[in-house]
């Protein structure tokens, strides 16, 4: 829990940079836990209202881009859960009318 927070705490300040570059800094050093959290992350993002869910489109194309490269992973586990990740991230984003080809732009 107090992981969480601290990880959530630049985002909850409108720190969205800071926040990506811990999430990148974290999928670098602990991927399986990082996904774990992501998936976390996405999940409160789905129950949310409309106009959060909207608000956080930006951010669930940044965290994309971060994700993508663990679906090349040579561990079957990481990249599945990636590949889940980047499907839930992408489901939101169509809701907004997002298409998938802005993952990987960057």
């Amino acid at each position: 829990m107090i992981c969480a927070i601290v990880r959530l705490r630049p985002l909850a300040v409108g720190k969205v940079g800071a926040f990506l570059t811990g999430m990148r800094s974290s999928l670098e050093k602990e991927p399986h836990l990082t996904l774990r959290f992501l998936r976390q992350f996405v999940e409160r993002i789905e129950a949310e209202e409309r106009d959060v869910r909207l608000a956080h489109v930006p951010t669930l194309e940044a965290l994309g881009r971060l994700v993508l490269p663990l679906t090349e992973s040579p561990t079957g586990s990481q990249r599945r859960s990636a590949e889940d990740l980047l499907t839930r991230m992408q489901a939101v984003r169509e809701g907004f009318g997002v298409r998938q080809a802005n993952v990987g732009d960057g």
